[in-house]
C-alpha cells in the first residue's frame, strides 16, 4: 500500500530519523543540565584542562537512548500508517522549537 507521498515504511524511516534528530541533542543537553545543577558551576579553566571523557560518555549515552527512541518510533508508525503526516508535522514543527533551544543551552553551559 502506497500513498501520494511513498510508502508507509518511508514514512515511518523518516519519522524515526526526525525522531533520532530531536531526542539525540536534547537528551545530551538534558544530562549536561543535571550533571550542571549537580556538581554546580566550575571553573572554565579546569574544563579545558580536563579529560573530555564525560563528553563521550554523555554523547554515547545520548546516541544510544534516541536511537531506542528512533525504533520505538518506528515501529508506532509502522502500526499506524494513517496519522503519519499529522504527527511528522507536529514533530517537524517541535524539531524547529527545541533543536534551537538545545544549542543555546550547550553555548550557556560550559
Amino acid at each position: 500500500m502506497t500513498t501520494a507521498q511513498g510508502s508507509p515504511r518511508r514514512l515511518a524511516l523518516a519519522h524515526a530519523g526526525l525522531v533520532f534528530a530531536v531526542a539525540a541533542p536534547a537528551l545530551y543537553m538534558l544530562h549536561r543540565a543535571y550533571e550542571h545543577v549537580r556538581v554546580g558551576s566550575s571553573d572554565p579553566t579546569l574544563v579545558l584542562e580536563a579529560l573530555h571523557t564525560a563528553f563521550f560518555w554523555r554523547a554515547a549515552i545520548a546516541v544510544w537512548a534516541a536511537g531506542a527512541l528512533a525504533a520505538f518510533a518506528f515501529m508506532s508508525m509502522r502500526r499506524a500508517p494513517e496519522r503519519s503526516p499529522g504527527a511528522a508535522r507536529r514533530l517537524a514543527l517541535l524539531a524547529m522549537v527545541v533543536v534551537p533551544l538545545v544549542a543555546a543551552g550547550a553555548w550557556v553551559l560550559p
